[in-house]
């Protein structure tokens, strides 16, 4: 009976024990983080993304926002963002810096709320300086831009210098060179409105008009724009009268179903040949003529894929990977072009598949050569998961494509089936036959082997003991581990003791103290401290 109190004593939870105060403390501190109704808009790109190629998504020239502030790379701008801020306040007399400074103190909180990161590094003065310093630069560079369309401009370093306002233009819309559009919107509203007709949101999509064909038919909000690459982004996906997302069984992705509900439907297509075995299947490739619409819009009728124009350079690469990444961060804003590129990745495998597509004007490119535009649809969409809104057209292309082989497949059997022929036809011709012949007889080999090899196996293992208490949780082996290192490692999230606070691991904890308060709320007649004593008594198994 001792015993049976001991062992109960050792296995409960003292709630005034000072490592579960600390848990609730801890508890406490994530609840009261803002969680989706002050949704962050502005994020570091996440880390296994960023590995892929590191140089799209760094700032060449100037930083914007906290994320890049202070690299002594950078440092040469920091002169232009303040003579442009000159410029600013030399547009409206009335006005004085403090005004300037005051209007953005108003919306600090806010602001700060809309990054994914603490700024508590940043003392108030010190955020209120870069959000007006920053704003200000990129407000006078729109308006600078307006007026050299208009032939007004003056001598300005930055537009005289023709390599510095692409560099300036490439730093404007990485996902973590941002802030938010409404301190844009209260900066350019201080400033004349006389002078200034147009809206903040149309200047700066003309200034980006050059970068991507973008969709007239859409209109901005400017209380529903976060960033300049989120109002860049919108500019360029299809009008929703124009894009329709298949919602069959078949065609939905796969994680919309739980796994019991998925069995008896039909596997969606995770895939469509390329370009140029859809063309030997007799498949017509066409551009698709657009006065207005959205160049991400690509349709598949009557065995004809039409798609719009458009010209790779060398800037697109970081482009489509900052929009990507905005996509992976904030759903919301949809999966437009994560699909988009995931559809021309499968159309282009090679040099040919280019050359196809170019053929009929639908590829353009300014790179060194076809490969190079292969890479970049073949290298931009690495480690991203999504939701393919192309299921509808990935399964008409295959059911085109499998019928058009089947036909061949028989064509070429009877070809070479007639003697009167068999002597004209090509050596692929031949080789089919052998397939088709051997096919048959090698499946009865192949499953004999498995047979026999199953029941080897069976008998081997029906011999061993299983270890009631056997391990289970393992560390790589040294010598494998280091064949291919980030294999083995946690990119985002560490689960259990292996890799248990490290350092680059650290911003997903916050996550997980936050989900730790849900499954509490879940059933409020628990307290932590049951876990707690429930986790216990299985500690030494665990």
């Amino acid at each position: 009976m001792a015993n049976k109190d001991n062992q109960r004593e050792h296995s409960t939870v003292d709630a005034d024990d000072a490592w579960v105060t600390a848990m609730r403390q801890k508890l406490e501190a994530s609840s009261s983080k803002p969680g989706n109704k002050d949704q962050h808009s502005i994020y570091r790109v996440p880390k296994h993304i960023y590995e892929t190629d590191e140089n799209a998504y760094e700032p060449k020239i100037i930083s914007i926002g906290p994320f890049h502030k202070g690299k002594p790379c950078l440092k040469d701008m920091e002169e232009h963002k303040w003579r442009y801020l000159n410029a600013i306040l030399s547009r409206n007399r009335d006005l004085s810096l403090e005004n300037y400074l005051a209007e953005i103190k108003k919306i600090e909180m806010r602001a700060r709320s809309c990054y994914s990161e603490s700024m508590d590094h940043l003392e108030s003065n010190e955020f209120i300086k870069m959000m007006v310093v920053d704003g200000c630069f990129i407000v006078e560079l729109f308006l600078k831009y307006k007026e050299k369309k208009e032939g007004g401009l003056e001598a300005d370093p930055i537009y005289d210098k023709k390599w510095m306002v692409p560099l300036v233009t490439h730093d404007m819309l990485l996902l973590e060179n941002q802030i938010p559009f409404f301190v844009l919107q209260s900066l350019f509203e201080l400033v004349d409105k006389s002078s200034n007709p147009s809206s903040l949101s149309q200047i700066a999509l003309d200034f980006f008009d050059h970068l991507l064909p973008r969709n007239n038919e859409i209109h901005h909000d400017p209380q529903k724009v976060y960033h300049l690459l989120h109002l860049f982004h919108s500019s360029l996906l299809p009008s929703k009268k124009s894009h329709k997302i298949c919602s069959c069984c078949c065609c939905m992705p796969s994680n919309r179903f739980p796994e019991s509900s998925n069995k008896g439907l039909p596997t969606p297509p995770m895939s469509i040949p390329t370009a140029t075995e859809l063309k030997n299947a007799r498949m017509k490739f066409k551009q698709k003529k657009m006065k207005r619409g959205s160049f991400l819009d690509v349709n598949f009728s009557k065995g004809a894929m039409e798609i719009p124009h458009l010209l790779i350079y060398e800037s697109t690469n970081y482009l489509f990977r900052n929009l990507i990444a905005w996509e992976l961060c904030f759903p919301i804003s949809g999966a437009h072009f994560t699909s988009y590129t995931f559809l021309m990745d499968c159309l282009i495998n090679t040099p040919n598949d280019v050359t196809i597509l170019k053929q009929k004007k639908i590829i353009e490119h300014t790179l060194a050569n076809d490969e190079e535009v292969a890479l970049v649809f073949n290298q931009v969409r690495k480690r991203v998961d999504f939701e393919n809104y192309h299921l509808s057209l990935f399964k008409d292309v295959n059911k085109y494509y499998e019928r058009k082989h089947v036909w061949r497949m028989q064509s070429m059997y009877h070809d070479v089936s007639d003697g009167s022929h068999c002597y004209c036809h090509s050596h692929h011709h031949t080789d089919l036959l052998l397939r088709l012949l051997v096919c048959p007889v090698r499946k009865h080999i192949d499953e004999a082997w498995v047979i026999t090899s199953m029941r080897h196996k069976l008998a081997a293992t029906s011999s061993e003991a299983a270890s009631k208490d056997q391990h289970n949780i393992f560390r790589v082996p040294k010598h494998i581990y280091e064949t291919d290192e980030k294999a083995y490692e946690p990119k985002i999230i560490s689960i259990s003791q292996y890799h248990h606070g490290k350092q680059c691991r650290q911003s997903m904890e916050e996550h997980i103290w936050r989900y730790l308060n849900a499954i509490l709320s879940r059933n409020l007649e628990l307290s932590l401290e049951n876990y707690l004593t429930d986790i216990k008594k299985m500690e030494a198994r665990a």
